[in-house]
């Protein structure tokens, strides 16, 4: 019977630096890729929280200036029973 081989051979020694050079590329780009998503995700956030921030004193100041005052003087719908 053959006994089973416990060393690498030539060909997965050379393989092995194959495989990794291949490899390393797709590893960067995809780290790469999820930190620029990442920066572009948080760019993003602020932008949209800076709009709320800008818009909602905006809307808020129109708003009051717009509503009806219902002052006891001016009558309303309270005093027409």
């Amino acid at each position: 019977m053959s006994e089973p081989r416990k060393s690498l051979g030539l060909g997965a020694l050379v393989l092995l630096p194959l495989a990794c050079c291949a490899a390393l590329p797709l590893i960067l780009a995809a780290g790469l890729s999820a930190a620029l998503l990442a920066w572009v995700g948080g760019l993003a956030a602020g932008v949209i929280a800076l709009g709320v921030v800008v818009a909602l004193p905006v809307v808020r100041a129109r708003g009051v200036d717009r509503l009806p005052s219902r002052s006891p003087r001016q009558g309303g719908a309270l005093l027409d029973r």
